[in-house]
């Protein structure tokens, strides 16, 4: 027993003690206090502790008495009722939740307390009323201006939705009200992780751990972070403590079983998995947790595995069919794919990916896109633009599939390549979401981009991803992220120099004053990208890193690093068995080439990323129009002759021109 809790039982504890103590995370002190105390709030506080540390047992053996005594405490009736749901006890839950529906309907619920509104809501959004739900929440929210509770729940309803936008609205709100709500701080962390703002989710993460140290939802979040960089051990760490507190949280269990697949650990994925007890929606959502993990980690035919598992478990689980059908969609299995996401809408018609997924399979596709074969590669595209871009780009794929067989020595088995007119088409086949910024994206045997624009070199960008597809079955998906895009880069630019994107100036630029990556912890310069800038210095990196090693070691130490890598080696054992050098001599090497490679720059001049003085004639020449970034920068020139981003903007203008010696001069 701690001394607060000590000195609170003898002077008499308050619902004030007991409510400090929960909010702070001391759940086994706040559900003692309170368990001294009489009254609805009291027990809600005791049963809320309870939860919290995965006793649902005893705070079942609390609420069902409780509710038989008072059936009119519509507190107590939902948390019973969020007890038997979370239990898999779906008959017992839905006709408690109903009975919030038969209190509103008969006049017996007051609609001007938020709190009530917000059990309503609570019990709506139970029932998979969505709609119900969120125009609920809305009104609860407006009811009680000085409370955070409705807000927070509601934010949770629209993450789960996938509106992080909305949902940031919301906690915007909460937090006004109460800056330190721990609950508010960690789905803040949320927001900033679901729109890639990494940075903002470690600082809100760590500010509502400073507030509640053993806030489960927290530290999964946390092991999520390590998980997408790779970092298995700090992953590790974040859920021991997440589990420390509630030994059978689905997510962090799922969690768990993603880190140890990732190491390769199968006991520990096999404990993870048989944590949380029983069957139904607990192992339907620690295998979704799973499978989403894999997927992020691009191990996407295990991910598929893992998400078929979860709805044999639960067949109507609404996340976990979606998930799947989004899984199966990208494996290639488009009848599948289809029957999971109906499926999934049939009970969830809130979710705006399922929604956006159907609407482009059951309207777009089958009015405007059709087929063409380019040898191996399945084409789909506009059918008004099949035929060029069957004849322009078919012989591209087909001689790059030839060259990547013959190289790694495997044939993948059907590769479609999908090319969509409309980004926003291309961004929901992608992702289910209308925006994506990668102009494709490669998930195996399925690539879908976006219609050649002018923008950009589609023979370079197509190849790149194909190459994906030959390097991800020889690693059986378990190449790190700077080696699938570094090979993918080096490939395209063995085959033809001109389209290789990066020179070594801007490698020094970028890197400035950086310390220098390692080849064990490359994925981290991907992860940590705060810009599309930092996220392009991630691909030089990974380009550099191939380059060393085939300058060094020969081609055909490539394959064999994907070879090591597939049977279950980690890249910091697959780096020694396929180069024969110890890692730290590895690395040693790799960070002398890339000073090497990096140092010209230091003594020279790059120009600003935004082009600075020049940015109108930079503008123009990257839209194609030369002959306007040459008059852009002949006036500049003309109002100062040494004007120096003017003076590379010359020297570039020249050298797409192929004019050498006007370059030289310019530079």
């Amino acid at each position: 027993m701690s001394l607060l809790l000590l000195l609170a039982l003898v002077a008499k504890p308050t619902l004030a003690d007991a409510e400090r103590a929960l909010r702070a995370g001391r759940y086994e002190d706040a559900a003692a206090l309170a368990g001294k105390l009489e009254g609805e709030p009291a027990l809600l506080v005791q049963v809320e502790a309870l939860r919290a540390v995965g006793r649902d047992g005893e705070a079942r053996a609390l609420l069902e008495p409780a509710v038989l005594r008072a059936p009119e405490r519509r507190g107590r009736r939902l948390a019973l009722a969020l007890v038997y749901d979370d239990a898999g006890d779906r008959a017992r839950a839905v006709s408690l939740f109903e009975r919030f529906y038969d209190d509103f309907e008969a006049h017996r619920l007051d609609e001007t307390d938020g709190r009530e509104l917000q059990r309503l809501a609570t019990a709506a959004w139970r029932l998979g009323r969505w709609h119900d739900a969120n125009d609920t929440f809305r009104d609860a929210a407006a009811r009680a201006p000085r409370d955070p509770a409705p807000n927070v729940a509601w934010a949770r309803l629209l993450l789960e939705r996938h509106a992080p936008a909305e949902a940031a609205r919301s906690l915007k709100e909460a937090l006004a009200q109460d800056p330190r709500h721990a609950e508010a701080l960690m789905l803040d962390a949320r927001v900033a992780y679901a729109s890639g703002d990494l940075s903002l989710s470690e600082r809100r993460l760590g500010e509502a751990l400073a507030e509640n140290p053993r806030l489960v939802e927290a530290h999964v979040l946390a092991a999520e972070l390590a998980i997408d960089e790779g970092d298995v051990q700090r992953a590790h760490a974040a859920l021991s403590r997440a589990l420390a507190v509630r030994p059978s949280d689905p997510r962090a269990n799922g969690l768990l079983a993603a880190a140890a697949a990732l190491d390769d650990d199968a006991a520990t994925r096999r404990a993870a998995l048989d944590a949380p007890k029983g069957t139904g929606k607990r192992q339907a959502l620690v295998h979704t947790a799973l499978g989403v993990a894999l997927g992020r980690a691009r191990r996407y035919s295990d991910a598929l595995a893992a998400l078929e598992a979860a709805v044999r478990h639960d067949p109507t689980h609404p996340d976990a069919l979606a998930e799947l059908g989004l899984a199966r969609l990208r494996s290639g299995d488009e009848p599948g794919g289809l029957e999971a996401l109906k499926r999934a809408w049939d009970v969830d018609n809130f979710n705006p990916r399922t929604d956006n997924v159907l609407r482009l399979f059951e309207e777009v596709l089958p009015k405007g896109y059709g087929y063409a074969e380019a040898g191996p590669v399945r084409l789909r595209a506009p059918t008004r633009l099949l035929p060029a871009l069957s004849a322009t780009l078919g012989p591209t794929l087909s001689a790059a599939f030839e060259r990547y067989a013959s190289f790694y020595r495997v044939r993948p088995g059907p590769i479609t390549v999908e090319i969509y007119e409309r980004a926003a088409d291309y961004a929901v086949r992608t992702t289910g979401e209308p925006d994506l910024a990668a102009t494709a994206v490669c998930f195996g045997r399925l690539i879908t981009a976006q219609a050649p624009d002018g923008r950009v070199n589609y023979h370079a960008v197509l190849a790149h991803e194909l190459a994906h597809s030959f390097a991800a079955q020889l690693a059986r998906e378990r190449a790190p992220r700077w080696l699938m895009e570094g090979l993918a880069e080096w490939e395209t630019a063995r085959h033809a120099p001109h389209w290789r994107r990066f020179s070594d100036a801007d490698l020094g630029h970028e890197l400035g004053s950086r310390a220098l990556p390692t080849l064990s912890g490359l994925d981290r310069w991907f992860v940590r990208a705060r810009t599309v800038q930092e996220l392009v210095l991630g691909y030089r990196i990974g380009m550099v890193a191939v380059d060393f090693l085939a300058e060094k070691f020969g081609a055909a130490v490539l394959p064999r690093l994907l070879l090591a890598l597939g049977e279950g080696q980690r890249i910091e054992a697959a780096l020694p068995a396929a180069t024969g050098l110890r890692l730290a001599e590895l690395e040693a090497s790799f960070a002398a080439a890339l000073r090497a490679r990096a140092r010209p720059i230091t003594r020279g001049y790059t120009l600003p990323a935004d082009g600075g003085a020049a940015s109108h004639a930079l503008s123009q020449m990257r839209s194609g129009d030369l002959a306007g970034a040459k008059r852009a920068i002949d006036a500049l020139l003309a109002a100062d002759p040494r004007q120096k981003e003017a003076l590379v903007l010359r020297g570039d203008l020249c050298a797409v021109r192929r004019e050498a010696p006007c370059a030289r001069t310019a530079w």
